[in-house]
């Protein structure tokens, strides 16, 4: 399970001192991964958030109701190696608000206005057996 909106909420623009951080991410999601590509999963020990990395960049961020999630924490495990990159795909802001109107949440509130303007993000998924570093 993904935090699906995580590259377009201000809570992802806090993470970075890059000024484009938003068009960068999307644009390095576009253009610099690839399918079967590597990826890590890291997690913050004072937040307890757990993250996509793809060359040591951020790109995403796992859903705290995530399975991989509870029991990386149940284990203190907070880095994992083994995962790659299955697919990359398009989540709409309609998309977000849709989901909200499904699920009670409130997911849409959280997109900055850059977002919105622009619409849409990219969502990386990924597949694999995690093994801890």
């Amino acid at each position: 399970k993904y935090y699906l909106s995580y590259i377009a909420t201000e809570d992802f623009l806090k993470t970075s001192k890059i000024e484009n951080i938003f068009d960068e991410t999307i644009d390095y999601i576009i253009n610099d991964i690839k399918k079967d590509d590597p990826i890590t999963i890291k997690g913050d020990y004072d937040s307890n958030r757990f993250y996509i990395i793809h060359n040591d960049r951020t790109i995403g961020r796992l859903s705290s109701k995530s399975n991989l999630i509870t029991r990386a924490r149940a284990n203190k495990v907070y880095k994992l190696t083994g995962f790659y990159v299955s697919n990359v795909f398009l989540w709409t802001y309609e998309d977000t608000i849709k989901s909200d109107e499904l699920n009670g949440t409130d997911f849409a509130k959280k997109w900055t206005t850059k977002a919105k303007e622009r619409g849409y993000i990219y969502v990386v998924q990924i597949a694999g057996f995690g093994t801890k570093i």
